[in-house]
C-alpha cells in the first residue's frame, strides 16, 4: 500500500489503531481484502447489521473498503478473487442487489463481464450513510460512485449529482489541511485532487476537472514543461530538427524510495514501433540525463494533466496531441507504477489510432488486455489505481474491437462484441455489412430469452418501428430515457421538430446527462421558434461540450431572436475561440458587432473574412462604419475614439481597393472617408479624385453587365453629386464642372452633369 493510501487510513481511523483495527489494517496493507471479508469478526457484525441504521464504526468502513477493492480486483484487474458464499448471502440478505447500482433505466455496460456486483452494492451502502465524516470517507465514497458509473452503459445524472456533493464537502476539508507541512499528507491531498479531476473529466465537466487539476498542481513541488531539443525522428533524417522533450524542475530537493530494477517483467509491455521510416524512439542529440526525480503521486498529476488536455482541449488539435505524446513517453519510460504505465500506454494507443502507427496500436491494445490477465505481473496493480483512472477490461477489449472494425476486420470485431454481449456494437457491425436482417434476428433471439427495454430499443433502431420504443417505455414503468430519446431521434431525423421536442424533454427529465439529446433539443427548438428552450438546451450542452462552435453559434442565434444582442455577441466570441477558421461564424460576428456598436471588431472581422474567403462585401455595414467615422452617428461611449476608427477603416478600404473588392458604393464611401479625414487641400484632390473616378467606372461596369438599368449619365451624375457634396465640406471649388473626370471605360471624358440620356 502506498504512503498516500496509508495516510487516508490514518485520517479515517486515527493515528493510533486498536488491536482489532490494526489486524484488519495490516491485511489491507498487504492487499488481502478477501481475507478480511471472510473473517468471523465481520460475520458477527453482519449478524446485528441493519442496512438502514449504519453507523461510523470501523467495521462498516473496513467492509466498504475491502468490498470495493475486491470488486475492482476482479472486474478491472482480472485477479481471480475468492469471495466466501457466506459473505455473499449476507449481502443478498441486507442489500437489494439492484437498489443502488441501477435506478430508473440504468443498465450495466457488459452483463457478462461484471462479476460480484453485490460487492459494489455493499461498498456503496457502507459509504453512503456517513460519507462526509472525514476526508478519507469522502474519497472512498467518491471512488465507489465513479466505479458504479464505470460499469453503466450511459452517464448517470444521479451519480454525477452525488459526486458534486462529495466534491463540495471535500473542498471544506481540504481548506483546513492547506496549512500543514507534512509532505506525506500533502501528497495525499494532491492525489485526491487529481482523482477528482479525473472523475469530473469522465463526465465532461471541464470546469470542475480544471479546478481540481490546478489545485493538485499547486500542491505539487515539481514543474514539468516541454522544451525544444534537436533530434531525429526518422531513419533517413540527416539533419536534426527541433522536437519536443520533457524538462523537470523541483522546487524542493527530495529523494524517493523508487525501485526501478527488475520490474520490466512485471509491468505492461511497451510495444516498440516497427516502421520502415520512423525510429523506435526519437534520438535526441543532447538530452539531459539527470532530470530530478519525481514521486508516483506527482506522475499521477502529470498523467491527469495529459488526460485533461486531450479531453478538455479543442478536438483534433494536432499540437495538443504532440505535446501529450511527449508527456506520455516520459511517463512510459520513467514510471515504476503499474497503473500509471498502463494508462499512459492506453492513452498513447488512442492517440495513434488515426496515424500510420495503427499497427502498433493494435498490438499495444492486445497487450494491455493480456496485461490485465497476466498473473506473472504480480506487482501491486492497485497502487494509484483511482488516480490513473483505469478503464475496466471490457472497455479496453471494446476499444480493441473498435480498432479492428475501423480497419475492416469486422469478423474479428464481432467475435469480441459477442463475447462481451455488446449488442449495440453487434448491431452496428451488421448494419455496416448491410445485414440488417441478421442484426434483427440476433436481437429477437435475445428478446426471447429476456425482454428488456434496452433490447426493445435496439430492435426499434433496426426496424425503425415506433411501437418497439413504446413497448420499452411501458415495460420500464415509464422510466426508460433511452426509449423516449429514440422516439425523439426518429422524428428529428425526419425533420419533424415539433414532434420530437416533448420526447426529448421526457428523456432528459429522467437522465440529464445525455449531451447529444440536449444538442438535438436545442436545434429542434430553434427551428420551431422556441428560443427560450433552445437557449436553455444549448447552455446545458455547452456546460460539458464547450468546444463545439456550432452550438455556440446556434445559441447566439437564439439570443439574437430573443433580442439579446450583447449576449449573442459574447457568445459568438466563444464560438470563434473554438473555431477560428469558420467564415460563417465570422460573418455572424460581424453583423452582431455592428448592432452592438463594437466597430473595431467589425473591421477585424471583415479583415478575417477576406483572409478566409478572399473577399467580402457588405455595403450597408460599410456605410454605417463611414457614418460613424465621419461623426454623422453619435456614439455615447467613454472608450470610443473616432480618430482610431477612421484610421482602421481607411486601412480596410485600402485593402479592399488594392484587391479589387470595391464596387461603386464602396468607392464613394472610401472617397467620403478620405474627404472627412484630410485637412490638406492638395491631398484631398490627389486622393479623392482617383477614388471618385473608380466609383464611376464601377457603376458603368455594373450597368454594362446588366445588373443596373440606370442610364450612364444618371449614374455618373449621382456619383459625382455625392463626391462634390462631401468635398464642399472640406474645400471650396470653382463653378460646378470646372474640371472633368476621365472615364476610360466608355472612352470619353464625362462632365459632372448631363442633360440627356445615352
Amino acid at each position: 500500500m502506498s504512503k498516500t493510501e496509508f495516510e487516508l487510513l490514518k485520517i479515517m481511523f486515527g493515528n493510533e489503531f486498536d488491536f482489532e483495527v490494526k489486524k484488519f489494517i495490516d491485511l489491507m496493507i498487504d492487499f488481502k481484502f478477501e481475507q478480511v471479508l471472510s473473517d468471523e469478526f465481520i460475520f458477527k457484525y453482519f449478524a446485528n447489521f441493519e442496512a438502514d441504521k449504519l453507523n461510523t464504526s470501523f467495521e462498516c468502513r473496513i467492509i466498504g473498503i475491502c468490498a470495493l477493492q475486491t470488486f475492482v480486483k476482479q472486474n478491472w484487474l482480472c485477479s481471480q478473487v475468492f469471495v466466501s458464499e457466506k459473505f455473499i448471502q449476507h449481502c443478498d440478505r441486507i442489500f437489494d442487489s439492484n437498489q443502488i447500482l441501477f435506478e430508473n433505466d440504468e443498465i450495466i455496460c457488459s452483463e457478462t463481464a461484471v462479476k460480484y456486483p453485490c460487492l459494489l452494492n455493499a461498498a456503496l451502502k457502507c459509504f453512503k450513510q456517513k460519507w462526509n465524516c472525514s476526508l478519507a470517507d469522502i474519497m472512498w465514497y467518491s471512488r465507489s460512485l465513479i466505479t458504479n458509473q464505470m460499469i453503466l452503459a450511459e452517464p448517470s445524472s444521479r451519480l454525477y449529482e452525488e459526486l458534486k456533493l462529495a466534491a463540495l464537502r471535500f473542498d471544506d476539508f481540504i481548506n483546513d489541511f492547506d496549512a500543514h507541512e507534512n509532505f506525506e499528507l500533502k501528497l495525499c491531498l494532491m492525489q485526491c485532487c487529481a482523482e477528482f479531476s479525473q472523475f469530473f473529466l469522465w463526465f465532461k465537466d471541464i470546469q470542475n476537472a480544471d479546478k481540481y487539476l490546478k489545485k493538485a498542481i499547486s500542491l505539487s513541488e515539481v514543474s514539468v514543461q516541454l522544451i525544444g531539443n534537436l533530434g531525429k525522428r526518422t531513419k533517413f533524417q540527416s539533419k536534426p530538427t527541433s522536437l519536443l522533450t520533457v524538462d523537470v524542475k523541483r522546487n524542493n530537493i527530495r529523494t524517493f524510495d523508487v525501485v526501478k530494477s527488475d520490474l520490466s517483467s512485471k509491468m505492461p509491455t511497451n510495444i516498440e514501433l516497427n516502421d520502415d521510416t520512423l525510429l523506435k524512439n526519437i534520438e535526441f542529440l543532447d538530452l539531459k540525463a539527470d532530470l530530478p526525480q519525481i514521486c508516483p503521486e506527482e506522475e499521477g498529476v502529470l498523467l491527469a494533466s495529459v488526460a485533461f488536455s486531450l479531453k478538455g482541449g479543442p478536438y483534433g488539435d494536432e499540437l495538443i496531441k504532440e505535446e501529450a505524446l511527449a508527456f506520455l513517453e516520459y511517463i512510459i519510460h520513467n514510471t515504476s507504477t503499474w497503473s500509471l504505465k498502463y494508462k499512459a500506454l492506453y492513452l498513447r494507443s488512442l492517440l495513434e489510432t488515426e496515424t500510420k502507427k495503427i499497427e502498433r496500436t493494435m498490438m499495444q491494445l492486445n497487450e494491455l488486455v493480456d496485461s490485465y490477465k497476466d498473473a506473472s505481473q504480480d506487482i501491486n496493480k492497485l497502487n494509484l489505481f483511482y488516480c490513473a483512472f483505469l478503464e475496466p477490461i471490457w472497455i479496453i477489449e471494446k476499444n480493441f474491437a473498435d480498432c479492428l472494425r475501423s480497419l475492416g476486420c469486422i469478423k474479428s470485431a464481432l467475435d469480441i462484441y459477442m463475447k462481451l454481449n455488446l449488442w449495440e456494437s453487434i448491431v452496428q457491425c451488421y448494419q455496416q455489412l448491410d445485414r440488417k436482417d441478421k442484426a434483427e434476428a440476433i436481437i429477437r433471439e435475445q428478446l426471447k430469452i429476456r425482454k428488456t427495454p434496452y433490447l426493445l430499443c435496439l430492435l426499434g433502431d433496426i426496424t425503425q418501428d415506433l411501437s418497439f420504443y413504446e413497448e420499452a417505455w411501458n415495460l420500464s414503468n415509464k422510466k426508460n430515457s433511452r426509449s423516449q430519446r429514440s422516439i425523439g431521434d426518429y422524428y428529428f431525423d425526419r425533420k419533424e421538430y415539433e414532434k420530437c421536442i416533448n420526447h426529448y424533454e421526457l428523456s432528459l427529465e429522467l437522465n440529464s446527462m445525455q449531451l447529444n439529446t440536449w444538442q438535438h433539443l436545442g436545434f429542434a427548438s430553434l427551428e420551431t421558434n422556441n428560443y427560450i428552450l433552445s437557449a436553455k438546451s444549448y447552455r446545458r450542452f455547452l456546460q460539458f461540450e464547450y468546444d463545439c462552435f456550432e452550438a455556440w453559434n446556434n445559441l447566439a442565434k437564439a439570443y439574437v431572436k430573443m433580442n439579446d444582442k450583447p449576449r449573442a455577441w459574447k457568445t459568438l466570441q466563444e464560438a470563434l475561440k473554438c473555431n477560428y477558421e469558420e467564415w460563417r461564424v465570422w460573418e455572424n460576428y460581424l453583423l452582431v458587432s455592428i448592432d452592438v456598436g463594437a466597430f473595431d471588431d467589425v473591421i477585424n472581422a471583415w479583415h478575417r473574412l477576406i483572409d478566409l474567403k478572399g473577399k467580402h462585401q457588405d455595403d450597408d455595414v460599410a456605410e454605417i462604419l463611414v457614418k460613424v467615422a465621419c461623426n454623422e452617428i453619435s456614439i455615447k461611449s467613454d472608450d470610443f475614439q473616432i480618430e482610431k476608427l477612421g484610421e482602421k477603416l481607411q486601412k480596410l478600404f485600402g485593402r479592399l481597393a488594392a484587391n479589387g473588392l470595391c464596387n461603386s458604393k464602396l468607392w464613394l464611401l472610401y472617397a467620403k472617408l478620405l474627404l472627412y479625414r484630410r485637412e490638406d487641400i492638395d491631398k484631398i484632390r490627389d486622393q479623392m479624385m482617383p477614388v471618385a473616378a473608380k466609383a464611376i467606372d464601377c457603376a458603368i461596369l455594373r450597368r454594362s453587365a446588366g445588373r443596373d438599368k440606370s442610364p450612364i449619365p444618371a449614374i455618373t451624375s449621382a456619383c459625382w453629386k455625392q463626391t462634390i457634396e462631401g468635398a464642399q465640406k472640406k474645400m471650396v471649388f470653382g463653378p460646378a464642372g470646372c474640371f472633368q473626370i476621365g472615364c476610360s471605360r466608355e472612352g470619353t471624358n464625362l462632365s459632372p452633369t448631363f442633360t440627356n440620356d445615352l
